[in-house]
């Protein structure tokens, strides 16, 4: 399951989940369409707290869809 997935699962815009989890909305979206393959463990962290995941859960998301957007 890739990251917008987990996302849209919370009914979070990017900008929405960017504040939650105190990362840059535009992050997000390079993660998103692939641009971004592996985040630092602190931005994993901040982003399993916010959408209720684990920091493994989360990396396998990223590359997720980081692979999609190469597809």
């Amino acid at each position: 399951m890739d990251l917008r997935t987990l996302r849209k699962r919370l009914r979070y815009s990017q900008e929405e989940l960017g504040r939650v989890a105190g990362v840059r909305a535009a992050t997000i979206s390079d993660i998103e369409r692939g641009k971004i393959r592996s985040c630092s463990y602190a931005t994993v962290t901040k982003l399993a707290v916010a959408l209720n995941s684990t920091a493994p859960a989360i990396a396998a998301a990223i590359e997720a869809s980081h692979s999609e957007a190469r597809s």
